[in-house]
């Protein structure tokens, strides 16, 4: 692996220069070493480069090649820090392959140098002289041709230019070159393929210029002029038509530009007016027909185009208008108040995770609409819920964005609530936790109707994403990190371990590696080793060594043998809370539930704090009572070993051994008793509270409505739970009797005494 240079220099014995003068890059005695390195090597490798013949300024790969026993082990390469210094500085190096060879891409040769690699203990190869071949067009045998795609440029444009030899330069270097006043310069190279042509893309051509390109076998092509042109549809005769494919384009999708002239084969080039100049977007070759189709060109609103072919003719001029992401053609009659509207660049609605488009969007609140804004990302996420038929969405604006009053942030969480019927639960979970201090942060969220490219998709909750910032996860971002309990991290690619018991861990934020790399606020292998660390020692104390540990009855513990050293007893207690009360599918701590800690090294005093809460879709008795479990009852424990019996952590997550100790018990007796209030009104309060919600205004009847307009679409489609009620207002009765009966079960139970304290 490659490190920065370490200036380290090497003085050669005055007796031996002489000799190494004389024949340089040939092989050394051993005892002929360039000395500084800090031992007595010998010569046991080889220098080379590819290609072998190049010109000054040109890239070339340099090769140290060594035995295979030095598979592995790190090169070093070194040069002279100024021609003919005998001098040696360190510039680079690479680990050797299997077969000990150790190679530096893409090196410039600017000046002749000498060079050598050392393998340490393992030898040095033969001190290598690179000596670039002087560009000198004047002394090459012209043949070929030379030009450049497409042949009419304007300033600033991007051409591919074509080097034409005859086969038996094939395989030689070309390097292409440029004429700057007196002198000559190289402006990229290629290998010539077998046919003995050459190319190099992407080449700027800013102003007039005159080029050419020169093999390493001293053949050249005849000089040629670009020369970029000023652009002005008056200085060409129209001759052609122009329209494009689809006619009616939506703002932020691509299209096809289509030129047609009378028959025959041309160079075409479209040119939009941008800032009152006119500028190349996309070119191609007409066909016999004489149609040439620009493809690729992202329309950003109205824009005003001609295409020109290289002998002077043009297409008439047009300003062609794009559709507002926001204007669409059926959906339901009325809306809620909050509506999301999504273009996609290539006009497809995403339906695979895992694959992102970009596009545009425009936020509608009642007869409001923002500006058109830059989506750099629009996506599925989710893990079972991408597989259903309504699917949920990331969408990550280009800049930072405050939907429907909310705090700016530029990445968004579109909740589908596909297995919700009343698709108000997540809401009432949400506006329970906060209420909870003791979960330090609860995602903040509203309800949007989604529109994608013009089509009506039904009703989402637009939610913050979980993810480190001072209003969020309010830890350190160098040394906090955000885990979810979820069994996809491998499937998902990202960093994960399975804990002492089964339980599987997943990196959540930060999510961008940046090991080895300069920024503090990524996340590295060390900060992952050492979240590891503190997550097993954590997980020692509260298992016990032998996994079995027993928190009923014990002697009270040392701190260093205390799970509550660990991890925070408040938050702990209004975690279970929130989720036990809503009895989530998830809350046996299988997938959806999070932890945080302020500092991931495991000798600090930072403890992991549980939160925030997420996902509620299957809970209340949203989800189907199959027999296996009592899911959909109002009775019963879920987190206390009672979970899922299709998850593989319902008997071995944390709380099955939280929830035996007095402590917690005692604790969590005393938080309902003062928080029990909150709890009851859910039922009678809360449930409305969302439905108005839902509707994005103080209207419980326009919630109703944007319930029946998501109904509408999604009703008939398989994988949702069974329906509870045969109507809406049905829904909702059921859960509010739900949360009701909950109520009054969990007030029983934790009304009890608790066990008393060792």
């Amino acid at each position: 692996m490659r490190r920065s240079a370490l200036a380290v220099v090497l003085t050669v014995l005055a007796a031996l220069l002489a000799t190494l003068a004389g024949s340089p890059g040939a092989a050394a005695p051993s005892a002929l070493q360039p000395a500084g390195i800090g031992y007595a090597g010998e010569v046991t490798g080889t220098f080379s480069t590819t290609p072998a013949e190049f010109f000054e300024g040109e890239k070339v790969r340099l090769a140290a090649n060594f035995p295979s026993d030095v598979a592995g082990a790190n090169v070093t390469f070194y040069r002279e820090t100024s021609p003919g210094s005998d001098d040696y500085a360190e510039f680079d190096s690479d680990e050797a392959n299997s077969s000990g060879n150790a190679y530096i891409p893409d090196y410039q040769v600017d000046e002749k140098q000498r060079v050598f690699a050392s393998a340490g203990d393992a030898g040095v190869t033969v001190l290598h002289t690179l000596e670039p071949k002087a560009i000198e067009p004047g002394s090459c045998t012209q043949a070929g041709s030379l030009y450049a795609t497409p042949s009419f440029i304007t300033p600033g444009q991007e051409v591919k230019l074509t080097a034409n030899f005859l086969s038996d330069q094939a395989g030689t270097n070309v390097t292409f070159l440029k004429k700057v006043g007196t002198e000559t310069v190289s402006i990229g190279s290629d290998a010539a393929n077998s046919s003995g042509n050459a190319y190099l893309s992407g080449y700027q051509v800013d102003d007039e210029q005159q080029i050419l390109a020169l093999t390493s076998k001293g053949v050249c092509t005849p000089t040629e002029t670009l020369k970029p042109t000023v652009v002005d549809p008056a200085n060409f005769t129209e001759a052609g038509t122009l329209k494009t494919d689809p006619l009616t384009i939506r703002e932020g999708r691509t299209a096809t530009i289509v030129a047609n002239f009378p028959s025959g084969t041309f160079n075409v080039t479209a040119f939009q007016l941008k800032d009152g100049v006119w500028e190349a977007i996309g070119s191609d070759v007409s066909n016999t027909s004489g149609n040439a189709y620009i493809t690729g060109h992202k329309f950003d609103g109205t824009e005003t185009i001609f295409a020109a072919t290289d002998d002077g003719r043009r297409t008439n001029v047009r300003a062609i208008e794009t559709i507002p992401p926001n204007i669409v053609s059926g959906g339901p009659d009325k809306l809620g108040k909050n509506v999301v509207y999504v273009t996609t660049d290539t006009g497809a609605t995403p339906r695979t995770k895992g694959v992102n488009y970009k596009g545009k969007a425009v936020l509608g609140t009642g007869d409001e609409v923002t500006e058109t804004l830059d989506v750099d990302e629009f996506a599925v996420r989710g893990n079972s819920s991408a597989d259903k038929p309504k699917k949920p969405y990331k969408i990550k604006f280009e800049d930072k964005q405050s939907p429907f009053g909310m705090a700016g942030d530029k990445t968004w969480i579109l909740l589908a609530n596909y297995g919700d019927w009343t698709l108000v639960r997540s809401m009432v979970a949400w506006d329970l936790g906060k209420m909870l201090d003791g979960l330090k942060w609860t995602p903040r969220s509203t309800f949007a109707e989604l529109f994608v490219n013009g089509r009506y998709v039904g009703s989402y909750q637009m939610v913050q994403s979980i993810k480190i910032d001072k209003a969020r996860v309010n830890v350190s971002k160098t040394t906090g990190q955000v885990i979810e309990f979820d069994p996809h991290w491998k499937e998902d690619g990202v960093p994960g371990m399975v804990g002492k018991t089964g339980v599987n861990y997943a990196w959540k934020d930060p999510d961008e590696f940046k090991d080895g790399g300069a920024d503090p606020e990524g996340l590295t292998n060390a900060k992952i080793d050492a979240m590891k660390q503190k997550i097993r020692a954590f997980e020692n104390v509260l298992y016990g060594p032998s996994g079995n540990r027993d928190w009923h009855t014990y002697n009270p513990p040392t701190p260093a043998d205390d799970w509550t050293t660990y991890l925070d007893m408040s938050s702990a207690v209004d975690y279970y809370l929130a989720r036990e009360f809503t009895k989530d599918n998830d809350a046996d701590m299988y997938r959806s539930n999070y932890f945080y800690t302020n500092n991931v090294d495991s000798s600090s005093a930072d403890k992991f704090f549980l939160g925030p809460i997420w996902d509620f879709d299957r809970s209340a008795g949203a989800k189907d009572e199959d027999g296996s479990t009592t899911i959909s009852e109002p009775t019963g424990w879920w987190m206390r070993g009672n979970g899922s019996q299709n998850h593989d952590t319902n008997k071995i997550h944390w709380y099955t051994r939280i929830t035996d100790d007095p402590r917690f018990l005692n604790a969590l007796h005393q938080r309902w008793a003062a928080m029990k209030q909150h709890f009851e009104a859910v039922g009678p309060h809360g449930v409305s509270a969302a439905v108005v919600k839902l509707g994005g205004a103080d209207s419980y009847d326009l919630g109703k409505q944007v319930a029946a307009n998501d109904r509408a679409v999604w009703k008939s489609f398989g994988g949702r739970y069974h329906a509870k009620a045969s109507t809406y207002p049905g829904e909702l009765a059921f859960l509010r009797n739900w949360f009701a009966q909950r109520y009054a079960w969990m007030d029983k139970e934790l009304m009890k005494a608790p066990p008393p304290l060792p």
